[in-house]
């Protein structure tokens, strides 16, 4: 709703409703968007959590370029701390994603 109210076309949205985590939805969505010939993307999320998304893609093959979606006004600074603090581990926890590169770079 808010890329149609925006301007985007209606047949250049595609709504991925499978996954249950960033990494599925990084799979479901490299998977749709390769049958329509995309390999460049912008991943739009929360800035605490970017860093991992964009990972997550760039080991789909895909070029990331990221957007933070504002936050300002719709989460408090202890929700911000709680969900920093929570990505954190999660790349401890999968440290292979720090390493995901852009197609084409060694």
């Amino acid at each position: 709703e808010i890329a149609l109210a925006a301007g985007v076309p209606a047949s250049a949205c595609v709504l991925e409703e499978e996954s249950h985590s960033t990494e599925a939805n990084a799979r479901f969505s490299a998977r749709v968007l390769r049958e329509r010939g995309a390999r460049r993307v912008v991943v739009v999320s929360d800035p605490y959590h970017l860093l991992r998304a964009r990972q997550c893609f760039r080991r789909e093959g895909l070029e990331v370029a990221t957007s933070p979606a504002p936050i300002d006004g719709r989460m408090r600074a202890w929700d911000r701390a709680y969900w920093t603090v929570r990505e954190a581990f999660a790349l401890l926890l999968h440290p292979r994603l720090l390493w995901a590169r852009a197609p084409g770079r060694r």
